[in-house]
């Protein structure tokens, strides 16, 4: 009788250690774990550290909506139909206005996979000869992420080391990451990339900011730009509803290689095909007022 009530402490004191060792893990399904409506701010800066690092920096707000979700036949990978609006926000010295904001709107799509794999696996993870040691906890706290879990990574750097490098990472979960704050030396800069708002169901948290009346504006640009003929076989023209000044344009390929860029006034830009092969092309078309519209353009 003794020899199995010896047993069954054993076989409880190891299930308390493998429930212990489970709250010490995330995956990438709990981190990457969005919903359809769920919403994302996140602010991505930096500061250089050589100079007075309270002096303006250029930011960008990015506001992902996620519009909706499906997962792979083994269920190891997600996809997630998403809005991205962008807000970039430039300083601009000894000007006026002083800063320079422009914005984008696009649809994209987000990809995760080896969704039942630990978080620590994660590849985004930099390794330097340097570092003596790294800080793994996963923790909940009531003012950081609005008490979510959060899986943390810190690096340390050894006693010799001389301006190295340091790295801190925040994976949440459902919210997703890594959301980070790192020193590089050979720029001098300390780089951030916060998730400062969420929307998940009912649940909010941070500081939401607006992009209405910016959408408001892109759309009205939309559709004030017409492009014809669309497929087009030996030339394009750019139809503007109102006289442009000083647009810029840029024409890229699928892979982003820059085509063509030239600034136009006027109302109406003829675009021949010339020595442009056939394909499927966009055109980058940022207006005076800093608002930035993409177009797709056909060529065969």
């Amino acid at each position: 009788m003794k020899k199995v009530l010896i047993f069954f402490a054993v076989i409880s004191l190891s299930i308390i250690n493998l429930n212990c060792f489970a709250q010490l893990t995330m995956t990438h399904g709990d981190v990457y774990n969005y919903n359809v409506g769920d919403i994302f701010l996140i602010r991505s800066y930096c500061h250089n550290v050589s100079g007075n690092q309270f002096d303006p920096t250029d930011t960008l707000y990015e506001k992902t909506s996620i519009l909706n979700k499906y997962f792979s036949l083994n269920s190891d990978t997600v996809f997630y139909n998403c809005l991205v609006k962008t807000k970039y926000v430039q300083p601009a010295q000894w000007a006026s206005p002083p800063f320079i904001v422009t914005y984008h709107n696009i649809t994209d799509t987000l990809v995760y996979t080896d969704l039942h794999s630990p978080i620590q696996n994660y590849p985004f993870m930099i390794t330097y000869p340097c570092y003596r040691d790294s800080i793994d906890s996963i923790y909940s706290q009531p003012y950081t992420y609005c008490s979510r879990k959060i899986w943390h990574k810190e690096y340390i750097s050894g006693t010799n080391c001389f301006e190295e490098p340091f790295q801190k990472y925040d994976y949440v979960e459902g919210c997703g990451g890594p959301y980070h704050y790192y020193f590089d030396a050979s720029s001098g800069c300390l780089n951030y990339r916060n998730l400062i708002y969420y929307k998940k169901g009912s649940d909010t948290c941070g500081a939401n900011i607006s992009f209405t009346t910016e959408v408001a504006a892109l759309a009205n640009l939309e559709s004030e730009i017409n492009i014809f003929p669309n497929p087009a076989s030996s030339f394009t023209t750019i139809i503007f509803s109102e006289q442009q000044n000083q647009t810029c344009l840029i024409i890229t390929d699928i892979l982003g290689k820059e085509i063509k860029r030239l600034n136009f006034t006027g109302r109406q830009l003829r675009i021949e095909k010339g020595e442009i092969s056939n394909g499927i092309y966009f055109v980058q078309i940022t207006d005076e007022k800093k608002n930035v519209v993409t177009k797709k353009i056909v060529i065969e």
